[in-house]
């Protein structure tokens, strides 16, 4: 597996902050912050499609912008 990358919001009470890697995709995580943020899993891209991951996250109306706005709540 390859690195991946946390491309969201600062969310220190759920264990997470930005630009945070991670040897493999952490899917537990994922899991236990969907409930709060049913989107979150389009915020950990691998590494490889960091760059191009942020441009969308910052572009409005994709998926990852309403991700994005979902962990700024």
């Amino acid at each position: 597996m390859s690195n991946t990358i946390y491309i969201g919001a600062r969310l220190p009470k759920d264990g997470v902050m930005p630009n945070e890697i991670f040897t493999d995709k952490p899917v537990e995580l994922i899991e236990r912050l969907k409930e709060k943020y049913p989107l979150i899993g389009f915020l950990f891209v691998p590494v490889e499609t960091y760059s191009e991951a942020v441009k969308e996250r910052d572009t409005a109306g994709t998926v990852y912008a309403t991700a994005y706005e979902q962990t700024k709540r």
